[in-house]
């Protein structure tokens, strides 16, 4: 089975000889590398080529820089084979990382493969980040105005999963393929975004799903709950940003979506699959309401929490807990 390897790269010289090293070193070999270079400063460009001229399975593009959804999909329109798997420059994978994709792959040909365990069903799984997830390149093409939005950031990734994995069923599970995310990047993209930023993130983000939807006119529990899936990556954007008046338009935009697209009502035990608080979240106008709500669920409430071997039933009562267990 063939990978192509997509690498967008920008301003990650610092780990990107480690992240390239981990790819062309794999013990599976039937891949081709797309290295994208989205107008990196620096010795990105040298490299890049270096790279490049020592291995021939590495393609090598050059861009002035224009975002790194465009990087993607300038990747993804230069690939072909049989499954295509983003990078990200600054991470690394373990040496059997596409071997064991492979044998996964082979026993299950599914539209996507996911690179981590998720020990929820996947109806509950709106959002992946790029790395933990890769798409069958036949499934891909027959949804070309599916591909990374250009301007989006964060939530570019949760908009290309949430979108190709409403239009199928068939997503597989492959949970020893080990992926080493760097946390050291002070320059990370993520780690420098504005409330702004965010903001506009998050006006985008609805106006895609809002297209996506009227498109492909999904209907039914199951994309109902996948849609209340996907408002995580929004909840995420409301709890990164740092001001009242930002939080108070996200909210303003949320209301405004979900009297369009309504959303599940989750039951207590669903309510274990999405963050802490997300309910009260979807639920409020403005920020006041959501603290209040937040305040008095949990002053009060009664939550569900289960393993392989038991339920729990727990009531809250100012901050004191009373459990109650059974056996499955």
């Amino acid at each position: 089975m063939k990978f192509y390897v997509i690498i967008p790269i920008y301003n990650t010289e610092k780990f990107l000889c480690k992240c390239l090293d981990s790819v062309i070193n794999q013990t599976h070999t039937d891949l081709e590398i797309i290295i994208v270079n989205d107008g990196s400063p620096g010795n990105a460009d040298e490299i890049c080529r270096d790279y490049a001229a020592k291995d021939s399975r590495i393609k090598y593009i050059r861009q002035e820089n224009q975002g790194i959804s465009v990087a993607r999909n300038n990747g993804l329109a230069a690939a072909a084979g049989d499954y295509i798997y983003f990078l990200d420059s600054d991470d690394s994978i373990a040496p059997d990382f596409f071997e064991k994709i492979n044998d996964t792959l082979i026993v299950d040909p599914a539209d996507i493969f996911i690179v981590h365990d998720i020990c929820f069903p996947l109806v509950y799984a709106g959002t992946c980040i790029t790395w933990e997830f890769g798409v069958r390149h036949e499934f891909l093409k027959k949804y070309p105005d599916i591909r990374y939005s250009p301007g989006v950031q964060p939530c570019e990734d949760s908009l290309f999963y949430y979108q190709l994995s409403s239009l199928t069923d068939h997503i597989t599970l492959c949970k020893k393929a080990k992926y080493f995310y760097n946390t050291d990047n002070p320059e990370s993209i993520s780690k420098n975004l504005s409330n702004q930023r965010h903001l506009k993130s998050c006006y985008q983000s609805f106006e895609v799903v809002s297209a996506f939807h009227d498109r492909y006119k999904l209907e039914g529990e199951k994309a109902t709950l996948h849609l209340t899936a996907f408002m995580k990556s929004i909840y995420a954007i409301f709890l990164a940003v740092s001001d009242r008046t930002t939080k108070n338009k996200i909210l303003t935009a949320t209301q405004k979506f979900i009297k369009k697209y309504p959303l599940a009502r989750l039951n207590e035990r669903e309510k274990i699959y999405f963050q802490k608080d997300f309910e009260y979240f979807v639920k409020s106008r403005i920020y006041e309401e959501y603290l209040l709500r937040k305040f008095m669920g949990h002053a009060f409430g009664i939550t569900h929490r289960e393993n392989v071997r038991q339920h729990q039933i727990i009531i809250r009562i100012f901050g004191v807990e009373i459990i109650f267990s059974h056996k499955k």
